[in-house]
């Protein structure tokens, strides 16, 4: 998945990967645009279909409280 996210987006990178693998499914923390994440999680061939959530933290102090 990090060769994916790296190749399709320079604003997006994979933050952590657990050391551990669960059985056959795996965590990733992804850090960039909510967009631009998941246009690459749900067009990437070797990622399709195989997400069971997504979690999106929403963005904070973008928007200038003052006005």
């Amino acid at each position: 998945m990090k060769e994916c996210i790296m190749e399709r987006a320079s604003v997006i990178k994979e933050v952590k990967r657990p050391k551990y693998s669960f059985y056959d499914w795996e965590n990733a923390l992804i850090s960039g645009d909510n967009l631009a994440a998941l246009k690459i999680l749900t067009k990437e061939p070797k990622i399709k279909g195989k997400i069971r959530l997504i979690y999106i933290d929403l963005a904070y102090l973008r928007i200038d409280p003052s006005g």
